[in-house]
């Protein structure tokens, strides 16, 4: 007796996102789709563009009535959206031109960190589809309590990580070696690395501001390299606006300000490639990332330097701490919301790098970590969970709280463009609503008030 297949339908933009690591969630989200049992799922995808979005609404294209016709045809059980832009609701908006309701089947959202960026879009969604069968999928433990605290219930959402592709990180002694012969570095140098933007909360200035105290745990030996541009974005939707530039003055007025031998000892790769930048992890010693940025849904960096079994050392922020497991090496230095703004306890992270450098890990070491990690958070490794969820049953949409609303009205994107001024209201603090939205993002631990 055959079994029947789950049907699924999956929608995917063939333009490539602005963000550097949804170029990479994206595609692995895709290879983990086409790693499902194909006894149990049938995937079928369907390519869409902004720029035919936008043909359909204005000149009544045929594109969105051949994803109609293919949903009709095909009769999926589940239609799957892998990308943040398109905005889901632009594509289903125009597909209720031409199909019933009862012609939708269950609605499935990958949700990225910008979630809450585009609240007005999703409010528009809960209007416009009640009663859908949805299942919103997010990436961490963080991101499900920021979306639970949205939800009118939780029964919609759950969780599966973005995947690691093993084929482009894992690690390679050999390559270790080499890079590092050809950066000149001794066999018992320490190398801290950072990749990822280099913007306002991304924290790279107290990165280096750290490392200039480090010298006196290990005079001369300690490195910094720093992967990733310069990105002036700052924190908008709390009116915080950097002119061009500003971040490059900003890292640049910090490195005139260290002596001579520090400064040699800081190195700014730019963007590199994954081939390179998994080389760049392999020859590191500690990834460290004090990211507060607002949307830290998840961190595809500290995943990839994770994936080679780089020793890691994230802020208690968001989707960072996923990562956390006694199977490889990660820490977490706490962070608080305070009535002055976010705060970040330094002395864990001098504990946490003055431990590594002691340890002195050998190859074995980060070949173990490695290969425990890609066990759970490769694309091969991970793909059962995406299965689960999939097969699971699928709940009714109740709509988002009012809390949706709310966050919209005070952070919504749509004002950014009108040019906010920094207030007391939007600024990080515990005595706000800030606090009331981003305490989801913080562990138990980390919390203050509660």
């Amino acid at each position: 007796m055959s079994i029947q297949k789950i049907k699924i339908l999956i929608i995917r933009t063939t333009e490539e996102s602005s963000w550097g690591s949804c170029r990479v969630i994206s595609p692995n989200l895709q290879k983990t789709y086409q790693h499902l049992s194909k006894e149990i799922f049938e995937i079928r995808f369907f390519d869409i563009t902004e720029k035919f979005l936008l043909e359909d609404l204005k000149t009544n294209s045929n594109h969105m009535r051949n994803l109609a016709n293919m949903i009709i045809q095909f009769e999926p059980d589940e239609l799957v959206f892998v990308d943040h832009l398109p905005h889901p609701f632009k594509i289903l908006s125009v597909l209720q031109m031409f199909l019933t309701k009862s012609q939708f089947p269950t609605l499935v959202f990958h949700i990225y960190g910008d979630f809450s960026y585009f609240a007005s879009d999703w409010i528009k969604f809960a209007l416009n589809f009640p009663e859908q069968k949805v299942k919103f999928i997010v990436a961490s433990e963080s991101q499900l309590k920021l979306l639970n605290y949205f939800s009118k219930n939780s029964n919609c959402n759950s969780r599966f990580l973005f995947p690691v592709n093993s084929n482009d990180y894992f690690f390679n002694s050999d390559e270790r070696t080499e890079l590092r012969k050809k950066m000149n570095l001794a066999e018992d140098d320490f190398v801290i690395l950072y990749s990822g933007r280099i913007s306002l909360q991304k924290n790279v200035d107290l990165i280096i501001d750290e490392f200039s105290n480090l010298n006196d745990l290990s005079p001369g030996k300690v490195h910094l390299w720093i992967v990733g541009s310069f990105d002036d974005l700052g924190a908008n939707f709390m009116g915080v606006n950097n002119l061009p530039g500003y971040m490059f003055h900003k890292i640049q007025e910090i490195l005139d300000l260290l002596p001579p031998h520090l400064r040699e000892k800081i190195t700014f790769w730019g963007n590199q490639k994954k081939e390179m930048l998994r080389k760049i992890n392999n020859a590191s010693d500690l990834f460290i990332s004090l990211s507060l940025y607002h949307d830290e849904d998840f961190g595809m960096s500290p995943a990839e330097a994770l994936a080679t079994g780089l020793p890691t050392l994230l802020t208690d922020w968001g989707g960072y701490s996923s990562f956390m497991s006694k199977e490889w090496c990660s820490d977490l230095v706490p962070v608080n919301i305070t009535p002055f703004g976010l705060e970040i306890s330094a002395f864990k992270m001098v504990e946490f790098i003055e431990n590594t450098l002691k340890a002195k890990v050998d190859f074995s070491k980060r070949k173990l970590w490695s290969d425990k990690f890609l066990k759970e958070f490769s694309i091969e490794g991970s793909s059962w969970k995406l299965a689960e969820i999939l097969k699971n049953e699928t709940s009714t949409f109740d709509g988002f709280s009012f809390g949706l609303k709310f966050y919209q009205k005070e952070f919504g994107h749509s004002l950014w463009k009108l040019g906010k001024e920094i207030s007391e209201e939007l600024t990080p603090s515990s005595e706000n609503y800030y606090y009331q939205v981003y305490q989801n993002y913080i562990s138990l631990n980390g919390r203050v008030n509660e």
